[in-house]
């Protein structure tokens, strides 16, 4: 997926009540159009929800800090 998205991401898992836990993706920047990124991927390898952030939280040696990007993304 990486060859396919041009902006920092990760992907990670998050519960769900009919998965027990379902695969998502982490977008830094604007909303774009993934459905190019998607075409060469087979439908198991598709993530159930995408989400764009501004930016991502990072530690203090400039990595991406999932943790807090995460709480940040989905803080109510």
């Amino acid at each position: 997926m990486a060859a396919h998205i041009a902006q920092r991401f990760f992907i990670t898992g998050m519960n769900d009540e009919d998965l027990g836990e379902k695969v998502i993706l982490i977008v830094e920047g604007k909303e774009s159009d993934l459905q190019q990124a998607f075409t060469a991927l087979d439908k198991y390898e598709i993530p159930k929800e995408v989400y764009f952030i501004n930016s991502f939280e990072e530690t203090h040696t400039k990595k991406v800090d999932k943790r807090s990007t995460l709480e940040r993304l989905f803080r109510k």
